[in-house]
């Protein structure tokens, strides 16, 4: 019997080896004329996306797409999901409609590009229901200035209320002009550990296209409470943009949150910047290593010059267009540990890239990181590539944005959603979005893919003998605790009550050392290192 199932085991495990990490192993598509999408799409649908969990509580994770055309008012799309990858039901937000004013008295707002950005920023306020956060970049009136809007959201995606943020409004202080602040937006979790998950907003355009991050720290209304500048100005930053062949790289382009890739207890970045290399044609990403103010540890390239990564995506060229660049870094997003490892995997576009299958069709690049930023491995998705065959064209721009979506086909293994805004289903440049399960290392813990849960303190920390709980509104629902070391062995776990305000978890007989507590419900998910010092 024991021979059997060690047989039984490396079959298994081979059986799974034989398909790449981060290769396509089944997609679905939702255009104008696939996916049953019940509405007319205008122009770049997907020219944002994130995955906003399951808002509507069907056991199906749901979709926020932005659609631009840079002449009406801007789109945010709610795409409420069947399990076969279908379209359900849409609920369209656009000035006027599903809670959005058809006016503003907000100086130079430009809702052309309402959605331009888009992402998941947790539950801010407290209501059970996951809340968004969309950027508006403002270049029809000349000023650049943009804004960002925090919109806490309905289960039925409609908007309850909203907060927007920009040039000396809702707490931020400062100037905008010339910068395309909230061209790209990242929820960040909650860096500063005051119980309200935070956010990054890049500004590609700010100092003469050089650009800018800033990390705002926000209060439960949405509104600022500090914030801290990432630009020209920072030594590490300035160092960074001394290694660029150009000298306006359009650092912040594209913004994602990475998780607390080097386990210090605090969130890290990533941050790409499209015209680094622009002389070679090439972008480069960046991670930053945060500490829990905003600043920044160190800076970890990914480019041309980073070792163990030799493909195409970066250096690529027509030859017949020498100035037909791919883009890198259009779009970049943390997917989650797909390798298994422990540590977090993350995803570049290159929407421009071409090869010998297709021109200017679009690529996107999964990097197997180690904890310092290390690339371990690599693997291209592209036409006829990494076991993609979708029918592809010149300018679909694929890449054009991704989200990881966590597992959305059951099989414990992290998938994404990457959009071709450029895709001519149904008319020219609709656009479409795609969803690629993958293939990659299962991962059987029950806490995975959910949204942050917000406004939770955690105290002390570091801490000797116990650790106390404070939720900001009574939970309405039971919530599981579990503590585990750095290899994800679980060491302690339980449940709080419905009803609860705050909780004392005794820790007395956990020796010294780092750990991860982690606090679950339906729908949502808190994380968050704790140092146990005796």
């Amino acid at each position: 019997m024991r021979l059997i199932i060690i047989i039984s085991i490396l079959f298994l495990v081979q059986s799974q080896s034989l398909a790449q990490n981060g290769t396509v192993k089944s997609f679905y598509k939702i255009s104008q004329t696939q996916g049953n999408i019940p509405i007319t799409l205008s122009h770049a649908f997907g020219a944002s996306s994130t995955c906003i969990g399951d808002i509507n509580n069907d056991g199906v994770k749901d979709f926020a797409i932005g659609e631009i055309d840079g002449v009406n008012d801007g789109k945010l799309h709610i795409i409420f999901m069947n399990v076969n990858g279908s379209v359900k039901s849409v609920t369209t937000i656009k000035s006027g409609q599903s809670g959005l004013p058809s006016s503003f008295t907000l100086p130079n707002l430009d809702l052309n590009n309402f959605g331009m950005s888009v992402d998941t920023i947790g539950d801010i306020d407290g209501d059970g229901v996951v809340d968004l956060v969309t950027g508006i970049e403002d270049y029809h009136n000349g000023t650049y200035k943009g804004y960002v809007f925090i919109l806490f959201m309905n289960t039925d995606g409609t908007i309850k209320s909203y907060t927007p943020i920009g040039e000396n409004i809702s707490g931020f202080v400062g100037s905008l002009s010339q910068t395309s602040f909230g061209f790209s937006v990242a929820g960040i979790g909650d860096l500063n550990n005051d119980g309200i998950n935070d956010l990054a907003v890049g500004g590609y355009k700010k100092d003469n296209n050089k650009g800018a991050v800033w990390i705002l720290f926000l209060n439960s209304d949405g509104t600022v409470k500090s914030q801290n500048l990432i630009d020209k100005n920072n030594i590490a930053i300035s160092n960074y943009f001394s290694q660029s062949l150009f000298p306006n790289p359009k650092f912040g382009y594209s913004i994602s949150k990475l998780g607390d890739l080097n386990k210090d207890g605090n969130v890290d970045i990533l941050v790409s910047s499209i015209q680094y290399k622009f002389i070679s044609g090439l972008g480069s990403t960046a991670i930053l290593f945060l500490n829990s103010d905003g600043s920044i540890q160190s800076i970890k390239p990914i480019d041309i010059g980073t070792p163990n990564f030799t493909d195409t995506l970066l250096c690529y060229q027509d030859s017949l267009n020498p100035y037909n660049v791919p883009i890198y870094g259009s779009s970049v997003m943390s997917m989650g540990d797909l390798n298994g490892d422990f540590n977090t995997d993350i995803a570049i576009s290159a929407p421009r890239f071409s090869d010998s299958l297709c021109t200017k069709c679009g690529a996107v690049g999964i990097f197997f990181l180690d904890s310092l930023g290390n690339i371990l491995s690599y693997q291209r998705i592209s036409k006829g590539n990494g076991n993609f065959n979708a029918n592809l064209n010149q300018n679909d721009d694929f890449g054009g944005s991704l989200s990881g979506i966590g597992d959305f086909n059951g099989d414990q293994i992290n998938d994404i959603l990457v959009s071709s805004p450029g895709n001519d289903d149904g008319g020219l440049n609709r656009g479409a979005i795609y969803i690629l399960n993958l293939n990659g290392v299962p991962d059987t813990s029950p806490i995975k893919n959910v949204n942050q849960l917000s406004g939770i303190k955690l105290f002390p920390n570091p801490t000797t003998e116990s650790i106390k709980i404070e939720f900001k509104t009574i939970q309405n629902q039971e919530t599981q605790w579990k503590i585990q070391d750095l290899k994800g062995v679980m060491l302690k776990g339980g449940k709080i009550p419905i009803n609860s305000l705050s909780e004392n978890i005794n820790i007395q007989d956990l020796s010294s050392g780092i750990y991860i507590i982690t606090f679950q419900n339906k729908n949502n998910v808190f994380t968050k290192k704790i140092v146990i010092a005796k």
